[in-house]
């Protein structure tokens, strides 16, 4: 992207929220702005350092798709669950990528979630922690392919505190080796208390150091409440402005070139009294050929989301 591109269409973005921002309180932007650049996985040390293997030792035949999976798994309380769920599931057990969010370790489990579905499902995996837990377990962000994983690295998204669930945010971006070619793939997770402006200003860096051609996928938590103070939701926040929050990314995603084909997905929440498109996974450089929610999967309190794309070997 050439520096003009790129400064449009952070303009555009910048523009949207500061309309938005005339409209809606917590209008403070991000606290820290996070970090400047990708950062190889081996170059993080301490208690956030991420892991990767490949676990698949010989990648399947390619065919003329390829399905991408964006599940949050919730905490991963139930991971033999989850393996019978992916197993059970006609649409998931062929899935050749996942992009798993809210997923752990712990010592405990003497591995982590990651490494357990990987080689459950064969799958090869690169994990990136976002925060940790008292007892040395860790949160974060995963993703698992049949094929192999070479170059993960991982972002620090724009942090924001909010009241009892301030979190630091990631993204991780993974290069997947199919056969003679190469898919790249981000996988991330927002903040929840946040009204679309700030949502907007934390999903930005992760666009504009997205590849050319890349998959873009995860939990963007696109609550439809107006939140005050970063504390409590208060409204609709279309009952404030005519905005729908999962559209207003549609809308940002399409114009920095990406395809929007989970845009009329539905609900991909697991919870009878609430309603929302928090999930989606947008392409660029690809032709999206068909998606779905597999709502009969019902481990977590999200739905996993699946996007296939055409793929030429």
């Amino acid at each position: 992207m050439n520096g003009s591109s790129r400064s449009r269409r952070i303009g555009i973005a910048a523009g949207l929220s500061a309309a938005v921002c005339s409209l809606l309180p917590s209008c403070s932007f991000h606290d820290h702005p996070g970090s400047a650049s990708w950062m190889p996985f081996e170059s993080v040390a301490g208690p956030l350092r991420p892991e990767s293997q490949n676990l698949a030792v010989q990648p399947p035949a390619v065919g003329a798709k390829l399905r991408i999976v964006t599940y949050n798994i919730h905490l991963g309380p139930d991971i033999p669950g989850l393996i019978a769920a992916i197993q059970g599931s006609a649409q998931l057990s062929t899935a050749d990528v996942f992009l798993f969010e809210e997923i752990e370790s712990h010592p405990s489990d003497g591995k982590s979630q990651a490494a357990m579905l990987g080689e459950a499902l064969g799958m090869s995996y690169a994990y990136a922690p976002a925060w940790t837990y008292p007892d040395g377990g860790t949160h974060g962000v995963a993703c698992l392919s049949r094929f192999p994983i070479t170059e993960p690295q991982v972002l620090h998204l724009p942090y924001y505190e909010l009241e009892g669930a301030s979190e630091l945010r990631i993204a991780i971006r993974t290069t997947l080796t199919i056969g003679s070619k190469t898919l790249r793939t981000i996988a991330l997770h927002l903040d929840t208390k946040l009204n679309v402006n700030d949502r907007l200003k934390q999903l930005e860096p992760a666009v504009e150091l997205a590849d050319p051609d890349v998959v873009l996928g995860g939990d963007f938590n696109s609550n439809p409440w107006m939140w005050v103070d970063r504390t409590f939701s208060l409204l609709p926040e279309d009952a404030v402005a005519p905005i729908d929050p999962a559209k207003a990314i549609d809308q940002v995603m399409t114009y920095n070139g990406f395809v929007a084909p989970t845009s009329t997905s539905g609900t991909t929440t697991n919870l009878p009294a609430f309603n929302a498109r928090l999930d989606s996974i947008y392409a660029r450089g690809y032709t999206p050929s068909g998606f779905g929610v597999e709502r009969s999967v019902t481990v977590s309190d999200h739905f996993p989301v699946w996007v296939d794309l055409a793929w030429t070997p």
